[in-house]
């Protein structure tokens, strides 16, 4: 009884391995040094929305500089120059570009 009780656990473990049922295949392996995102293989500093590293995607594949661009700047503040803000205060008629404090 024993025997038959061991056969019919081997032929479980063992019986259903090995096979597909014809499903899809995995993927193809990417090629050193990219990396499969979905259905692509992207180079090293590429992000996975395809934009490159340091950038933000805006859709539809258009990427921009990461950082504030002018036009958010917030009321009171002026554009860097760069990627950022700066405090403007009127008693010195110019942009001070100094980090302001968040509270």
């Amino acid at each position: 009884m024993r025997l038959l009780v061991g056969c019919w656990v081997l032929a479980l473990l063992f019986g259903c391995s090995g096979e597909t049922d014809g499903g899809p295949a995995p993927p193809a392996a990417c090629p050193a040094p990219k990396r499969r995102v979905g259905e692509r293989c992207l180079d090293p500093g590429v992000q996975d929305d395809g934009c490159p590293a340091g950038t933000l995607s805006l859709g539809g594949g258009a990427c921009r500089p990461a950082g504030v661009p002018p036009e958010l700047c917030g009321d009171g503040f002026v554009h860097d120059g760069d990627a950022g803000s700066g405090a403007w205060s009127p008693s010195t008629s110019s942009p001070r570009t100094e980090q302001v404090p968040r509270g």
